[in-house]
């Protein structure tokens, strides 16, 4: 009787380590694949946010008089995105 409840205590241990074991994996599994979307989307973000101030310094270079072709080099845009900022109107003249 001794040993069957002495197995019967191992086996219960041993179920609980297991079971805490996968709870720490997961967890730490869960937390690094947060912490990647979380570092992938701010990243969108960064270039999202500088991809908008390129094209405002590039709307302010063509307000400046500066040609197409010279805001096309310098910002390193497509002629079809300068000549869509050019068409936009500014937020100050809305």
């Amino acid at each position: 009787m001794i040993n069957f409840v002495e197995e019967l205590f191992n086996a219960e241990v041993k179920n609980m380590t297991d079971l805490k074991a996968e709870h720490e994996i997961g967890f730490s599994e869960g937390r690094a694949e947060g912490r990647a979307q979380g570092f992938s989307e701010g990243a969108a973000e960064e270039r999202k946010k500088a991809n908008e101030e390129r094209l405002e310094m590039a709307r302010a270079s063509l307000a400046e008089g500066d040609s197409i072709e010279k805001v096309t080099r310098i910002f390193k845009l497509s002629e079809s995105e300068v000549l869509a900022v050019q068409a936009k109107p500014t937020a100050q003249s809305k």
